[in-house]
């Protein structure tokens, strides 16, 4: 059996970096940066790319790789409809499309650290970070240490 990705030729997009995004996310309000990808597709379809990889894309505080919701679209890029909109144009130039995702770690936002950082050893969420230790302060002033 042939895969689609065993022939494909991939193009790599920083998301953020294509999109012009800032770095660091206030979260106040939706940016709609993605039709600057759109761009692209004439470009893309010139080397003749059949794939392209999207890394990061999920809401995070800064840099994309700590995520604060695996559900949304990172609000300086644009939301979720506006990612569809871009999946579905790349779809329609024939592009398989990828994302990179980090799903062993997480962001200082993600409400499962922000409940363990409120509640410690009472949060229900002990257990889905590794080396959680209450014997002693994280560097970052956490009352908890634990595995970064």
């Amino acid at each position: 059996m042939n895969y689609w990705y065993e022939d494909a030729c991939f193009y790599h997009f920083f998301t953020f970096g294509v999109c012009n995004a800032p770095f660091k996310n206030d979260y106040d309000s939706i940016q709609y940066r993605m039709h600057e990808i759109e761009k692209w597709i004439p470009h893309l379809t010139e080397l003749q790319c059949n794939a392209v990889l999207f890394s990061p894309v999920f809401q995070s505080s800064s840099h994309g790789y700590d995520t604060t919701d695996y559900y949304q679209i990172d609000s300086r890029i644009g939301d979720n409809e506006s990612f569809r909109h871009l999946v579905k144009k790349l779809h329609e130039n024939g592009f398989h499309v990828v994302l990179d995702g980090v799903f062993n770690h997480c962001g200082r936002d993600f409400f499962a650290f922000k409940d363990l950082q409120a509640h410690g050893r009472g949060s229900k969420y002990c257990n889905w970070f590794a080396g959680v230790n209450f014997e002693k302060p994280s560097p970052l002033g956490d009352a908890f240490d634990y595995d970064t």
